[in-house]
């Protein structure tokens, strides 16, 4: 069984001070730390970048000292594990960068969607939701004192539900399919529930820099 991780980096940063993507906690990039955090207990990592893409681009040659392999015009890999694509129509939606990383991982057993604002996410938190997933279900959701939170965990009947899709829709439409089994999973960790979209947001950890 194939589980693969899926980060959407595309957006404007519009509501805070700096872009996302490159602030940083515990020394290293948003980007970066949660890249490596979900290799450790995934297979393979698509990143989707849109908004200042080359920036990006730059951040992951520095860090893993490399020239990024360009496979087209909108299509890079680090290595076999790590592959960027280029969602040149990210400032409709970002459904419409959910929709291009999934076809890239349409084969995937199972994707674990990931926003580039949630940081602080431990690395335990990941072996952990991983191992909830068992046959007769197809979306993973953590709650923190029952209130939902992020990254998720999809298999393939909702991939292909995002897929068919029109790029106007959104994902919350795709869950609302009755076919979709729905497993909420009450986990420990409060960092669900958190997401870095203003500054007020990111003061409290930027003593963690």
């Amino acid at each position: 069984m194939s589980i693969n991780g899926l980060l959407i980096a595309s957006g404007l940063s519009s509501r805070i001070d700096g872009f996302k993507p490159l602030l940083k906690y515990n020394g290293k990039t948003f980007l970066i730390s949660i890249v490596e955090k979900m290799l450790t207990e995934l297979e393979n990592v698509v990143i989707v970048v849109g908004y200042e893409h080359l920036l990006l681009l730059n951040e992951f040659e520095t860090h893993f000292n490399c020239t990024l392999q360009k496979l087209n015009s909108k299509c890079w890999q680090i290595n076999s594990r790590i592959t960027i694509l280029l969602n040149e129509d990210y400032q409709n939606g970002m459904f419409t960068s959910l929709q291009l990383g999934v076809k890239q991982l349409r084969n995937s057993d199972w994707i674990l969607y990931h926003f580039v604002d949630q940081p602080t996410i431990p690395n335990e938190f990941y072996g952990e939701l991983t191992k909830r997933v068992k046959a007769d279900t197809n979306f993973i959701q953590p709650l923190f004192e029952g209130r939902k939170g992020h990254p998720v965990l999809f298999d393939k009947i909702v991939s292909s539900k995002i897929i068919k899709a029109k790029n106007s829709s959104n994902f919350r439409e795709v869950l609302h399919a009755k076919t979709i089994e729905k497993y909420l999973w009450e986990c420990k960790y409060p960092q669900v529930l958190e997401d870095i979209d203003t500054d007020e947001d990111y003061l409290p950890i930027m003593t963690l820099e």
